[in-house]
């Protein structure tokens, strides 16, 4: 409500968008490794943890690799997409910021596939929980300083701590169940 009343009907709207594009971007750049984390690790975490710490290794890789690859596509096509398919030239900066939201994105997928093969459900809580704390005031800021460009870095930054909070929850779940990552 506050992100809305600060950036106007106009503004809100745009932010929707960058979103949403981020979104459809993302369904390729998550690979579907949260689903496949969580499946392997499930399965091998008490009778093979060399394989399950390989499966965490893997989808981290992987999730960097193909967010780092969708994202770069969102960089480069950002002005074309603004221009011919938003109509709306103006957001391509936008969009190539949210490129950002788009790696953390992918990364975070893989890293709450983990967590769920862990059966660390009230750790994916406490971490979504602190990760929405942070992010409220990280956009109402970045909104109150840069405006929309505020808000898209406010959601980046919001992602980065959701991304450093899973990864601080893997590695806890790691030592607690003796598996090398």
């Amino acid at each position: 409500i506050i992100v809305a009343r600060i950036l106007g009907q106009e503004g809100f709207g745009e932010l929707g968008i960058i979103q949403s594009t981020v979104g459809m971007f993302g369904v390729f750049a998550g690979f579907g490794l949260g689903m496949t984390a969580t499946k392997y690790v499930a399965e091998f975490r008490a009778k093979d943890p060399p394989k399950a710490g390989r499966v965490i290794a893997l989808s981290n890789l992987v999730s960097i690799v193909s967010g780092g690859v969708m994202s770069l596509i969102l960089v480069f096509l950002a002005s074309w997409l603004a221009t011919h398919t938003l109509a709306a030239p103006d957001l391509a900066r936008l969009l190539q910021i949210a490129a950002g939201l788009l790696f953390l994105g992918a990364l975070n997928g893989a890293q709450i596939g983990s967590l769920a093969g862990f059966e660390a459900f009230r750790t994916i809580a406490r971490v979504n929980l602190w990760a929405g704390v942070a992010n409220f005031p990280l956009i109402v800021l970045g909104v109150y300083l840069a405006g929309i460009t505020g808000a898209v870095w406010g959601l980046v930054a919001g992602m980065l701590v959701n991304s450093i909070l899973n990864h601080v929850a893997i590695n806890d779940e790691t030592k607690r169940m003796g598996i090398t990552v």
